[in-house]
């Protein structure tokens, strides 16, 4: 519903080197949530249930709170990975927009129509970063954003991590072709967020 800013075409090739560079991708969904409003601190509450698909199948209970729902969720995501992907804990949550489709409504009150939810994340280079998900419940739809979000984040650690071994390897054995491409693939994925960390960690190994 809404237009795509040059940035999501930029993330859109970004997903095309991913699919290529990695055999694996990690993959993660909600099956339950609940949501508690606190109105006199003016806070929200949830409570949710996410799986969580690399390699093995692992499921987590997670309780987090922010200044409204995406907030909260996002807080919760970082807050549960950022320990094994430590790129994420350059990322922050900086905007969302809200659209509604009252186009493909079949109610006379148009309370149906489906709703798309864009959120913007800063990387550490201040770069933005947006990713969307519709649904016509708003809840669902910012869940679905927030998810997509930390696929993309979390296979694009994983992607680098795998190109720096691989330029390592190309450049053993001699293989400038290779080098120069993994080098190229490389330089897109950190135009939007910083992995000096994780490139630091895999040179200590």
């Amino acid at each position: 519903m809404s237009f795509d800013y040059p940035e999501e075409l930029a993330i859109n090739k970004n997903k095309e080197i991913i699919n290529n560079i990695l055999k694996k991708q990690a993959s993660l969904g909600i099956k339950q949530f609940s949501l508690e409003e606190d109105f006199e601190n003016d806070c929200s509450n949830i409570f949710f249930i996410l799986d969580f698909h690399y390699k093995t199948n692992k499921q987590y209970k997670i309780k987090s709170n922010g200044s409204g729902v995406i907030d909260a969720l996002f807080t919760g995501v970082i807050n549960k990975f950022s320990d094994t992907y430590i790129s994420l804990k350059n990322i922050a949550l900086h905007d969302f927009l809200v659209n509604v489709n009252f186009k493909k409504s079949n109610s006379p009150l148009q309370t149906d129509a489906p709703v798309e939810v864009k959120i913007t994340l800063h990387g550490a280079k201040r770069c933005k970063l947006y990713f969307k998900a519709e649904s016509k419940s708003l809840t669902k739809a910012a869940i679905k954003a927030v998810c997509n979000a930390m696929e993309y984040l979390i296979n694009a650690e994983l992607a680098v991590v795998q190109l720096s071994k691989d330029i390592k390897s190309a450049n053993k054995r001699g293989r400038n072709d290779l080098q120069c491409e993994y080098v190229s693939q490389l330089s897109e994925l950190v135009k939007f967020v910083s992995y000096a960390k994780v490139i630091n960690n895999l040179n200590k190994n």
